[in-house]
């Protein structure tokens, strides 16, 4: 086959530019114009994460700074030197055909030729080929199906290069573990990516110059470092050949091929396309693993410890974390929890006086899946924005982590109100000799019916936010956080109170929630 669509040249990677505007760029071309691009911004946020992992193992390998001064030297510059680019690309320029006998990038060009295929492909067997959309089914599955293109279920899509190039760059960092269709024989359980589980971190600058810089981690600051010869998939002869469970270092984890595919490309009206290829499981990483750009928090389990990462929730605001978030990485060595190699970076810099920065941007990409099951819930892009002080100021941090709390409990309060209603709109005798409260079961599908948690959390959030921009300049917004609370709290129930009606049983029901409700306020804001 002769080689072809190279990455380094073709226009395959969506940008926005400054003025918002919507541009492809080759890789080549990312870098040499990063300060001129505002963000990466793809369609899925998996795909725009997987991007910038793929853009940051490619600046790690042009430019692999030792320490705090080449960092500072490279970032003075305010971009990336073209001429070290294109020497780079010289050297390598063969291994990023997206098409190409030897080294297709991020591919296997062995896929049915290796030892174990021969093993589990039966008398003369040849591999089947499976359309690319069934890779993406997961993708119009879960809560947030109608962002994505139902026709993945009925046929086999047609994918132009540049769009078959960014999926098959996502599908290496975030496909999901479990039984797959695979194109050999039995073989077909696969590990979860290497991002697919948990809350990428990545540091958020004025431009992508800035962007990848803030989190170009230099040798003496990467405690990845596994000591071996750490590069990227592209450098290797053969990145799948040894079954191994460990990356090498932050380059070989950044472009894990956690999937063994090969595009199957065909010509339509005088353009190649791609609608099927061949995949198999690729590298599996051991369950010990940890991902160095997760918080990870450590978890003992009946003796045996277990790595937790931050993961997006279901009902969940990522804002109710950011005490977490914040934790500076030299407090954390002390606890139970990692926090991302990309915030440590930054906290360095910060202290060193290296960059001036009064505001802490971080990029949050990720997945909300059922843990241990292909069920993707939503996909989501945050970005998480603080004060940088609380990074440094750990009484402060402390104030934030009290509001916080304060928050909880509120919700808590709600709870045991709104199930008082629902209690007492089930058996508004209750209270009279001999009455008894109805069982747990009979109160349950009451409460879940008329309970407005998500209206209290939704209205916080705003408040919130004001509240953490605020409290490093006065104590005063720690009072004013209060009253949000009360007033958020108070209007959740009177939303609940709507759905019990105005019958005898419902005012009843009301006014015994309020007056809890009041009395748990009191105890949160005015415990003695």
């Amino acid at each position: 086959m002769k080689s072809y669509f190279n990455l380094l040249d073709e226009p395959w990677i969506p940008c926005l530019d400054q003025n918002n505007q919507q541009v492809l760029f080759s890789l080549q071309d990312t870098l040499v114009k990063a300060e001129t691009i505002r963000t990466v911004s793809a369609t899925l946020p998996t795909t725009t994460a997987a991007l910038h992992l793929l853009l940051l193992a490619y600046t790690l390998s042009i430019f692999p700074l030792e320490n705090d001064e080449e960092w500072e030297g490279l970032y003075a510059l305010g971009k990336f030197p073209e001429a070290a680019i294109r020497s780079y690309n010289e050297t390598w320029r063969e291994r990023f055909f997206l098409f190409d006998n030897n080294h297709p990038f991020f591919q296997d060009p062995k896929f049915g030729q290796r030892e174990k295929d021969h093993r589990w492909l039966a008398n003369g067997e040849k591999p089947k080929a499976k359309g690319v959309s069934s890779l993406l089914i997961h993708l119009s599955s879960g809560d947030n199906a109608t962002l994505f293109d139902h026709s993945l279920d009925q046929e086999q899509k047609i994918y132009e290069l540049n769009d078959i190039a960014q999926y098959l760059v996502m599908l290496q960092a975030y496909s999901l573990g479990g039984m797959t269709a695979a194109s050999i024989g039995n073989d077909k359980y696969c590990k979860d990516a290497a991002f697919s589980r948990g809350i990428l971190f990545l540091n958020r600058g004025e431009n992508l110059f800035e962007s990848l810089m803030l989190n170009l981690i230099v040798k003496e600051k990467n405690f990845y470092d596994q000591g071996k010869e750490d590069r990227p998939c592209w450098e290797m002869e053969d990145a799948l050949a040894l079954e191994r469970g460990n990356p090498n270092g932050l380059r070989d984890l950044l472009t894990w091929q956690s999937r063994r595919i090969l595009l199957i490309p065909f010509e339509q009206d005088e353009r190649i396309c791609v609608q099927q290829c061949f995949i198999a499981p690729g590298l599996g990483l051991v369950e010990s693993f940890k991902n160095p750009f997760y918080r990870n928090v450590y978890k003992n389990q009946k003796g045996k410890i277990n790595i937790q990462p931050m993961r997006f929730q279901v009902g969940r605001a990522i804002w109710r974390d950011s005490a977490a978030i914040l934790e500076s990485s030299n407090r954390s060595k002390n606890t139970d929890a990692d926090q991302p190699i990309t915030k440590s970076f930054f906290e360095s810099l910060i202290s060193l006086e290296m960059i001036q920065k009064t505001t802490f941007r971080s990029n949050l990409f990720g997945m909300c899946t059922q843990p241990g099951q292909k069920k993707v819930y939503f996909y989501k892009h945050e970005n998480f924005d603080a004060p940088a002080i609380y990074l440094e100021n750990q009484s402060l941090l402390e104030k934030l982590k009290q509001g916080l709390s304060w928050a909880e409990d509120g919700r808590s309060a709600l709870f045991s109100a709104t199930y008082q209603m629902a209690s007492y709109k089930i058996d508004p005798t209750q209270d009279s000799e001999g009455g008894s409260q109805p069982n747990r079961e009979s109160v349950m599908p009451l409460y879940d019916h008329i309970s407005s948690e998500p209206l209290y959390w939704s209205q916080l959030e705003t408040h919130f936010y004001q509240f953490m921009n605020q409290l490093p300049d006065s104590d005063e917004a720690l009072s004013a956080w209060q009253e949000a609370i009360k007033k958020a709290a108070r209007a959740s129930l009177a939303n609940s109170a709507e759905l019990v009606g105005d019958d005898p049983a419902g005012l009843k029901a009301r006014a015994k929630a309020e007056i809890t409700l009041e009395y748990k306020l009191k105890q949160i804001f005015n415990p003695k």
